[in-house]
């Protein structure tokens, strides 16, 4: 899982994700202030079903 604003990736890759995991990202300057998107891939390019719940808090 990453996160991409456009088509450019913004955050280091989050591997090995589980169930019910808590990632934190951290998000390029270059992003801020824009609308961004969480990406997913899993290793056997099988569509799979994800709930996805979260926030994005800014740094201070």
């Amino acid at each position: 899982m990453w996160i991409q604003q456009g088509s450019t990736k913004v955050s280091p890759t989050a591997l090995n994700v589980t169930d019910n995991d808590t990632r934190y990202f951290t998000v390029d300057q270059s992003a801020v202030g824009k609308k961004v998107s969480l990406m997913a891939e899993n290793a056997s390019f099988t569509y799979v079903t994800v709930d996805i719940a979260g926030k994005f808090y800014p740094d201070n």
